[in-house]
């Protein structure tokens, strides 16, 4: 079905840019969230080039929020970014399920400080979590900070921490949801597209289509 809707697509966007007044050609710049990166650019790339042939994709791979200024200062066409509360007209591509996971068969002593990994500061993920920990009452050491989610989980695998991270990270049976009074249960990560309005609606339109197969295509994978 996903090869058939992909097909329909690429279709559609061969007629619209032999139809337009402005071919779908050039650099066209786009954002994508660092830790998504791999996945979702295995999807993107192969479906951009076989739509719009013409066009020159260029990647900046960054925190949802540094992604969110250069769109705001034109250096960006096109981002995917985390959704934040605050920003309620964007579109959204996809939702999972973000909770805090623990080493498996590793008994958590919530008297004594929990060892806990947490990403760099200026991410919303981070705020999520230091929110949570504040939250909770209960008392926490960091023993690991990076802005790499993969560092975070392989604290966590490693039996050394607990930590907030979305489901598509967790690769492991090593890896098991922490549940526990003080803290949150499982809740959404949403995944937004925004756009600097440098590309006409002719352009913009088919192209968010295109980003929106990948995305498709990286969840059902």
């Amino acid at each position: 079905m996903l090869s058939y809707i992909d097909r329909l697509l690429r279709l559609n966007n061969e007629t619209l840019s032999a139809l337009s007044a402005e071919p779908l050609r050039g650099p066209v710049h786009f954002g994508i969230p660092t830790d998504y990166a791999h996945p979702f650019l295995k999807q993107f790339i192969p479906r951009i080039r076989e739509a719009f042939p013409e066009l020159v994709p260029r990647i900046t791979c960054g925190r949802s929020r540094k992604l969110r200024e250069l769109v705001t200062t034109g250096d960006l066409d096109v981002a995917i970014v985390t959704g934040e509360p605050q920003f309620v007209r964007e579109k959204s591509l996809w939702s999972e399920a973000l909770c805090w996971y623990a080493p498996a068969g590793l008994p958590i002593n919530t008297v004594e400080a929990l060892p806990v990994a947490l990403l760099e500061s200026d991410c919303a993920l981070r705020d999520l979590a230091a929110s949570d920990l504040r939250q909770s009452g209960l008392d926490y050491h960091a023993v690991l900070t990076s802005s790499d989610m993969a560092n975070l989980y392989s604290e966590v695998e490693s039996g050394l921490a607990v930590a907030l991270l979305p489901e598509s990270s967790i690769t492991s049976s090593k890896v098991r949801p922490f549940q526990i009074d003080q803290l949150p249960g499982q809740r959404l990560l949403t995944m937004n597209i925004i756009d600097a309005g440098t590309l006409s609606p002719n352009f913009m339109q088919p192209l968010q289509r295109c980003v929106v197969s990948a995305a498709r295509a990286l969840t059902v994978g």
